[in-house]
């Protein structure tokens, strides 16, 4: 993802300090932390996920079937040409 480890320090940090992640010693190996979501957390983050489903279920609801499998062919295809994955012409 291309993204700083402080920065990701820094969001967990803020996760933690709203209560929503919690962060324990990986007894396995202590120089790792585990990072787990608490009750609040997880209550968040089911209300996203129905958050997310009205949205997409509103963003492509306009959308017929074949429309649909038209445009996650192509953006499969761009995602492909993104990782180097699809054949160049």
């Amino acid at each position: 993802m291309k993204v700083n480890p402080s920065s990701i320090s820094e969001l967990i940090s803020k996760l933690e300090l709203e209560g929503y992640v919690k962060r324990t010693v990986d007894p396995d190996d202590k120089r790792a932390t585990l990072i787990t979501l608490t009750e609040v957390g997880r209550a968040r983050a089911y209300e996203m996920q129905d958050e997310n489903q009205e949205i997409f279920s509103n963003l492509f609801g306009a959308l017929s079937t074949e429309e649909k499998e038209q445009l996650l062919a192509l953006v499969e295809k761009l995602n492909a040409s993104l990782y180097g994955t699809y054949p160049v012409d």
